[in-house]
């Protein structure tokens, strides 16, 4: 069995993502440190997703993590979701407005444990002879900014330029990094001047969207791309 970790919030891009995979045939594990959502997506997702429980963010050891997850035949690929704006909550607000513990909160949530766990799970991987795979989902948010979502927008613009330096750096170990942007559903979308609108293709099953493309970027037909960000926003970042 292939096994994939999902780390982030529980929510519809990440239930989309896992529902996805499973239908690729991944054994999927979730980073679910709540036990009652826990047992509720096991439910849900059937026998191939296993929700560990695993460590609070301010209490997390990744490489201890992924240790406890080789006795189910290690972990082949990494999936970054990330927490949004509304499950962090933090609102959209002019800048002056929001708070340095907001920022904080964004840049923990969506940066600092991308970080950790990507470089937990290199070594992981490099320690079992290399190769595997990381996508981390971001949004046009990282491309253009969205308004009122400052922070928000510097976080989704970093995972864009970290992947595309670490699919440089990993490489030599058969690892490929890949992102996934897709629709921001709880921020208003505005063009350059502030004007409201809707993707040209509209909204889509974002989690759905986003978890087709995941599954793609972890398959056999995506073995030579690497470094590389799927919109699936429904060409929201043509604004």
């Amino acid at each position: 069995m292939r096994n994939v970790l999902i780390t982030g919030t529980a929510g519809q891009i990440r239930d989309g993502v896992a529902r996805c995979l499973v239908n690729d045939g991944w054994g999927v594990i979730l980073d679910e440190p709540n036990a009652e959502a826990a047992k509720a997506v096991a439910n849900q997702m059937g026998s191939l997703v296993s929700c560990r429980g695993l460590e609070l963010p301010e209490e997390r050891n990744p490489d201890a993590m992924l240790e406890s997850l080789s006795g189910e035949g290690g972990v082949l690929a990494l999936v970054n979701v990330g927490s949004c704006m509304k499950a962090l909550g933090v609102a959209p607000k002019p800048f002056l407005d929001q708070k340095p513990a907001d920022w904080r909160k964004l840049i923990d949530a969506n940066v600092y444990d991308m970080l950790d766990m990507t470089s937990a799970f290199l070594r992981h991987r490099i320690a079992r002879g290399g190769g595997g795979a990381v996508v981390s989902l971001t949004s046009a948010a990282g491309l253009r900014g969205a308004p009122k979502a400052n922070a928000w927008s510097a976080t989704r613009a970093g995972i864009q330029v970290f992947t595309q330096n670490m699919a440089q750096d990993c490489a030599q170990h058969g690892v490929r990094i890949n992102c996934v942007s897709h629709c921001e559903t709880d921020i208003a979308m505005a063009d350059s001047g502030g004007v409201p609108h809707t993707p040209p293709l509209g909204i889509g099953e974002t989690g759905i969207d986003a978890g087709n493309a995941v599954a793609f970027l972890l398959s056999k037909r995506a073995e030579h791309i690497t470094g590389s960000c799927i919109d699936v926003s429904g060409g929201w970042s043509l604004y």
